[in-house]
Parts: C-alpha cells; structure tokens; sequence
C-alpha cells in the first residue's frame, strides 16, 4: 500500500472464535480517513453535503470479500460475522500470498447530518482490513459506500452519514 495512507484507530479483532488462524493470520480493523477536516454549523435539519472523488493504491478488498462471500456492497461487520463463521479456518492463512495491490477508484457524494445547534467538525474516511502474518503487513482500504465513515474532532465516530459511491 502506498505510503501515504496513514491507517488510524486499529483495533483487533476477536479472533477466540477462529482457532486455525491462531498465529497465522492477525487481523484488526481501522480508518483510512482521506479528508480534511470539514467544519460543520448546526441546526435542525441541516445537512451537509461533501462530494469527493478518491484514487488509491490498497491490497484487494474485493478478493477479501470473495474469499467469504460477502456482497462487495456489505460493511465490514458482514465480513467479519462470515470470517468468523466460515466452516475453513485456513482459508485467510492460504490466500495470504495471493493478496496483491490493486488501484481503486471511487466517486462519492456523503450526506453529513448535522445534530444539535453547535459546530462541529468531521473528517471521512473508509474502514480498513490489517492482515499481518509472518512479518508481512496488507491494509486493504475497503472502497464502497458502505464502509465510509465520519469522525469528530474528539476522534470518536458521528453516526449520521449516507454515502452513494460510483
């Protein structure tokens, strides 16, 4: 993955479930955020709209989601329930090698709605899958509507955002 992706708040995964992958594949989840820091005035009703284009070189999230049958415009938390649930426990361990970088285009327009009556601010970004096994490190951004996210000023996540992508 390019450089200058910088990958915040990893987090792991529970991986208690996936006996199999115990040590072959540590998986833990993120934010990709892109944006710059958009400062939003509250009121009632009030939304904020944000169009981006995006361009960048990740590991393939798309072979990801193959690999456990999730529908490529399904969150993160799909993936995880079918990894955790998927009868081979070897699969992600096997494939590993074969998780290549790929460039991904997307062109979105997000929906932020504001709440309360004070400003805020919010930066976007797109959840990320952190596979690392054996010294090797793979972040796949995952580029859908689906895994957009908005984060406050405090770091923590504002709730209230759609997103359409092409």
């Amino acid at each position: 993955m390019s450089s200058s992706l910088v990958i915040e708040q990893l987090a792991a995964l529970d991986q208690s479930e996936r006996p199999g992958d115990a040590g072959a594949v540590e998986v833990q989840q993120g934010v990709y955020s892109f944006s710059r820091w958009i400062d939003m005035e509250g009121g009632t009703q009030t939304v904020l709209r944000e169009s981006f284009k995006k361009t960048a070189t990740t590991h393939d999230w798309t072979m990801l989601y193959s690999l456990y049958a999730v529908p490529l415009d399904a969150g993160l938390n799909e993936w995880v329930k079918k990894y955790k649930s998927y009868p081979d426990t070897t699969l992600l361990a096997r494939m590993f090698p074969y998780l290549t970088e790929r460039t991904f285009s997307l062109s979105c327009e997000a929906r932020i709605h504001i709440k309360g009556s004070h400003p805020t601010k919010v930066r976007l970004g797109f959840r990320v899958l952190r596979l690392k096994s054996h010294g090797i490190t793979k972040d796949a951004v995952l580029f859908n509507s689906a895994n957009l996210v908005a984060r406050d000023g405090h770091d923590t996540p504002y709730d209230d955002v759609t997103c359409s992508c092409s």
